[in-house]
């Protein structure tokens, strides 16, 4: 188990995910001495980590000369990585993500946000109005949020009245880590088929996650979701609904009526921890959100380009539909990655049907994962070519933003989404003139 009293020193194995840098920020502002290693690659954690003064180092060029704990990404063991590898050679202790996230999570007021889609910004949102409303505040999410610079916010830890609000992950049960005394499930829809083989078995493991909130504990859920009302019917915590029947309207910053639910999901969280009514809607009302998601990062001319992290084909929907709320007299462009083998292959007609929402798409090859081995059976050139004529397949994602320039002359929005590395097609885009 790690202990705090025995692990100053920790190295970070993948530490430019959003979560581990998230960490690996909260670490270092309790004391520990934090480094860490990762691909040699921009991420967009990049800046956060830097200004927080920890070292980066590529993987197999790290120096771990007294370090007391590796932490590491799930993505990464000691069959796919050189640092873990070593790590077990010399024998020093390794511990997950999740494994050390707990430690502090469980010993203070720890509320989880947990769902398919939509737990990053929901994450953010309840922990920009804790952090403003004055509590002492400790978080971690899955994205850098645009008022802070950061995923992570840290106050004090060691004190009673410590929240900590977490983007609680469900891959490979993950959130069943975390003994949550508050909680909200944004929704639940079949997602890394990688891990789970059914849609029976994903569900199962919200389950349980919903049957390990703490006695005394709430529990905020949307009421349409009806995956979700059959896992809360025989909960012993509090359970706390909203639903298209009963929403707080707040005027966001930020598009979609996806955002509306997820925002109505941390008013009534923000309520139960004291924070009043008009508070919490006004520092809803100034949220500016997250990175990545519709995330507008240019605008050239008539064009606007944003950046989205959607990689499930609701998520897409969502974003395109938000795209013709906010620009219904411009052309729409879906710039699409897919990631991971798995999630493409079992879901391949439904990103066919979502990516129908654009005026036109442009997909490129799958952004894989570490977890996964390459599977030549799922063909991107296939799927662009039954969207239909309006589809482009170009295999180098490098040559997107060249191909997307032709674009800028017009009256159009321009979306990236993918949650792998397609953000820098975006960003090389909006340096063209």
């Amino acid at each position: 188990m790690f202990d705090i009293n025995k692990c100053k020193k920790v190295y970070i194995v993948g530490i430019k995910g959003v979560g581990s840098a998230a960490l690996a920020e909260m670490l270092k502002s309790n004391g520990y001495d934090v480094s860490g290693s990762d691909i040699d690659e921009e991420f967009l954690t990049d800046i956060a980590l830097k200004h927080a003064g920890i070292s980066v180092f590529k993987f197999g060029e790290g120096d771990f000369k007294g370090v007391d704990a590796i932490v590491r990404s799930v993505a990464y063991n000691q069959d796919n990585n050189i640092d873990i590898k070593k790590a077990y050679e010399l024998k020093i202790p390794i511990f997950t993500y999740p494994e050390v996230v707990s430690y502090f999570f469980n010993s203070v007021f720890g509320i989880a946000v947990v769902g398919s889609h939509g737990k990053t910004t929901t994450t953010a949102m309840l922990a920009d109005i804790l952090y403003k409303s004055g509590l002492n505040l400790n978080s971690i999410v899955g994205s850098v949020v645009n008022d802070w610079g950061s995923g992570s916010k840290t106050n004090n830890l060691n004190r009673s009245d410590a929240v900590f609000v977490l983007e609680a992950d469900e891959y490979r049960e993950a959130f069943l880590n975390y003994k949550s005394k508050g909680a909200i499930i944004t929704n639940i829809d079949y997602d890394h088929p990688d891990c789970y083989k059914t849609e029976d078995e994903y569900k199962f493991a919200f389950l349980k996650f919903a049957e390990s909130i703490q006695d005394g504990g709430f529990l905020v859920v949307n009421k349409d979701d009806k995956n979700l009302l059959k896992i809360v019917k025989d909960l012993k915590c509090k359970v706390i609904f909203f639903g298209k029947d009963n929403l707080k309207i707040f005027h966001l910053k930020i598009p979609g009526e996806h955002n509306i639910m997820n925002a109505n999901a941390a008013f009534l969280a923000a309520l139960e921890l004291g924070v009043s009514e008009s508070d919490a809607k006004k520092y809803l009302e100034e949220f500016n959100g997250t990175a990545r998601r519709f995330e507008v990062v240019g605008k050239i001319k008539d064009a606007v380009i944003v950046d989205d992290y959607a990689h499930h084909p609701s998520e897409i929907k969502a974003t395109l539909r938000g795209a013709r709320e906010v620009f219904p007299d411009k052309k729409l462009v879906a710039i699409f990655q897919p990631h991971t083998y798995s999630r493409t292959k079992i879901f391949f007609n439904d990103f066919i049907e979502a990516l129908k929402l654009a005026d036109e798409v442009v997909l490129t090859d799958i952004f894989s994962s570490a977890r996964e081995s390459f599977d030549g059976s799922v063909s991107i050139k296939n799927m662009s070519d039954s969207i239909g004529d309006n589809s482009f397949y170009i295999q180098n994602k490098d040559d997107i933003a060249g191909y997307c320039k032709k674009y800028l002359i017009e009256d159009v929005v321009i979306i990236f989404m993918g949650a792998g590395d397609i953000w820098q097609s975006a960003k090389m885009l909006c340096g063209s003139r």
